[in-house]
């Protein structure tokens, strides 16, 4: 039978320290999405599909974070939880939203102007998943919708998991629950998309399942279920292995808008990301740890939540004024996203020494700044938080 969540204080309960190989996997999503915004999509036309895997690292992070919560102080502190979610992610998005509505005030036309102050409002109350329902364009901030989702994610999650774990709910139970969520939410995602085209995507109820698969990985590796013994956990890396083929195979090849992945492949690709965030957590082979704690992809994936913040609205930015500034940058198309990442990645940086680090709190659930709360950024997305429109 498989153990219980510690429900009491447990100094010798589970911790899962810093892995610098969460940021590294978190770097590698995130520049695949910015390579796909990019404009640069014969490079990698699935690179969409690193919002999914945000979501699944922010629900593994996510749930384990509540549970060391539960396990050092014995319940779910909720209003703990969603005073640190604002003020680790409301800041930079603050910073990033005036520096949109600034663009809108100097450099469109009144209409696009007010089409981009909308797009602001709905974007800070996280509802800009929503935004089709009044055929409303997001314009500079169509990415926003996965921070949306998230938060959304982030405001109902952690009330679930309290009352199931405040009522005891057995593990295989819980895990079941998590399973019949994964499919439910893939069978109502075919059903919305076979009546609302790619709208069907944007939604929590509809793009629950790379959360939950997140969720479930978290829960199991919290509560030490995944194999330690050396023939099975051999088998979970040779999954994990195969999942990352399947993973780069659909980027590689993926197509935005296509039929498969609503009809049950972007479930497949929760599927696979959640089993190589299992491998990970199963002692893998270090020559994969190695390469995905590399100084660029683990430095990168610190940076995550900045660089989606900044990457999409400079993408716009950047053209309109370089090419009013520099006529001659026309006849270099290249040149404007160029100018563009490294501007963003110049902005994440920023966005992360000077706003997120110093109003972050050294310590989150007793849990260390650099052990956890500080790498959990969307898509989630935390947007890891991210995270983390692709």
């Amino acid at each position: 039978m498989l153990p219980e969540p510690p429900q009491e204080h447990d100094p010798a309960g589970f911790q899962l320290g810093y892995r610098p190989e969460l940021d590294g996997l978190r770097g590698l999503a995130i520049l695949a999405v910015m390579v796909y915004h990019s404009g640069q999509r014969f490079l990698l036309p699935g690179g969409f599909l690193g919002v999914d895997v945000f979501f699944v690292l922010s629900g593994f992070l996510i749930t384990i974070l509540l549970l060391q919560d539960q396990q050092r102080r014995g319940s779910i502190r909720l209003l703990h939880f969603y005073l640190r979610r604002v003020r680790r992610l409301l800041p930079a998005l603050l910073v990033m939203l005036t520096a949109c509505c600034l663009f809108a005030w100097f450099r469109t036309k009144p209409d696009r102007a007010r089409e981009i102050y909308r797009a602001v409002l709905l974007t800070l109350g996280y509802g800009a998943n929503w935004a089709w329902c009044w055929s409303l364009r997001l314009d500079l901030l169509s990415h926003a919708w996965s921070l949306s989702l998230e938060e959304q994610f982030y405001l109902l999650w952690p009330a679930l998991l309290w009352f199931l774990l405040h009522f005891k709910v057995r593990l295989r139970s819980v895990a079941v629950l998590m399973i019949l969520g994964i499919l439910g939410t893939a069978l109502l995602r075919g059903v919305v998309w076979l009546h609302a085209g790619p709208r069907a995507a944007s939604l929590l109820a509809t793009r629950a399942d790379a959360l939950l698969a997140g969720c479930l990985v978290g829960w199991l590796t919290f509560s030490q279920c995944l194999p330690r013994a050396p023939a099975p956990r051999r088998v979970v890396h040779v999954l994990g292995g195969v999942s990352a083929l399947v993973l780069v195979y659909l980027g590689m090849r993926g197509q935005e808008g296509a039929g498969f992945f609503y009809l049950g492949g972007f479930t497949l690709v929760a599927g696979t990301a959640a089993l190589g965030i299992a491998a990970l957590m199963s002692e893998p082979p270090r020559l994969i740890t190695r390469l995905l704690s590399t100084p660029v992809l683990v430095g990168t994936g610190r940076i995550s939540y900045g660089l989606y913040l900044w990457h999409f609205p400079l993408l716009s930015f950047v053209p309109k004024v370089m090419h009013s500034l520099i006529p001659l940058t026309r006849q270099v198309p290249s040149l404007d996203w160029v100018v563009a990442f490294l501007l963003a990645f110049g902005a994440a940086t920023l966005s992360y020494y000077f706003v997120e680090l110093p109003i972050h709190p050294k310590q989150a659930f007793g849990i260390g700044h650099s052990a956890l709360v500080g790498r959990c950024s969307v898509p989630s997305a935390v947007a890891c938080e991210l995270m983390p429109n692709a």
